[in-house]
């Protein structure tokens, strides 16, 4: 706590969706809508609704909270991320994203999530990955280097959720073409920034060893 202190990290604000946007007055009923569109979505719906250790189904929250989903255009939480980071950015100084990425990648398959990345960087607003290590950037390329990201087949747990978004984009395909630059590109990508900012702290590391290493050694020589 003291670290975090003094390092002036105690006083960040962070927004997380999951505490942010009332789930009490949207989606606390239920899982979302099932997909029968392939076995893999079918699949995919079965395994989110259970508990990934006792396989049994999550209990639903029994609160008789009216809910608001994206046909209510007003009291919906749920639809208003672009307009969020768009009132976020203009009066929160040093507002920024951070994209939290996950051993298997699934991230960049959730609908809401790449349309916000899209958003933050329109908006200009600085971009930061987080990732298990260097070489989930090169396992991350390989997952993804014969398949580019396309906002059109990406996920949504509610079908409205993607048709919004995709009501949005006034060109799906150059969409696409400036998420993958954004993400996969050489130059300044996503990746590429995450790359630089870990090989920076390595070498951080490494020369605070080889500098303890030295200075033990020149006290073990006076003593």
């Amino acid at each position: 706590m003291a670290e975090l202190d003094a390092k002036r990290l105690l006083s960040l604000t962070y927004w997380v969706c999951a505490f942010s946007v009332n789930q009490h007055s949207s989606i606390c009923s239920g899982f979302g809508a099932e997909s029968t569109s392939c076995v893999e979505a079918r699949e995919r719906y079965e395994a989110n609704r259970r508990d990934s250790v006792l396989g049994e189904i999550y209990p639903l929250c029994p609160c008789q909270t009216a809910k608001h989903l994206n046909s209510d255009t007003q009291l919906c939480e749920l639809n208003k991320f672009e307009s969020m980071m768009e009132y976020l950015a203009a009066v929160v100084p040093e507002f920024r994203q951070v994209v939290v990425v996950d051993e298997d990648f699934n991230v960049f398959s959730r609908a809401w999530v790449v349309s916000e990345l899209a958003v933050a960087h329109r908006l200009k607003i600085p971009q930061k990955l987080k990732m298990r290590s260097a070489s989930s950037v090169d396992r991350c390329r390989r997952h993804h280097g014969k398949r580019e990201i396309k906002i059109e087949e990406c996920q949504a747990s509610w079908p409205a959720d993607k048709a919004d978004i995709l009501a949005k984009i006034e060109n799906i395909p150059e969409f696409n073409r400036t998420l993958n630059r954004l993400i996969f590109g050489e130059q300044d990508s996503l990746l590429v920034r995450f790359s630089t900012e870990l090989a920076k702290k390595q070498r951080t590391r490494l020369a605070t060893a080889i500098a303890i290493g030295v200075a033990g050694t020149a006290l073990e020589s006076v003593i």
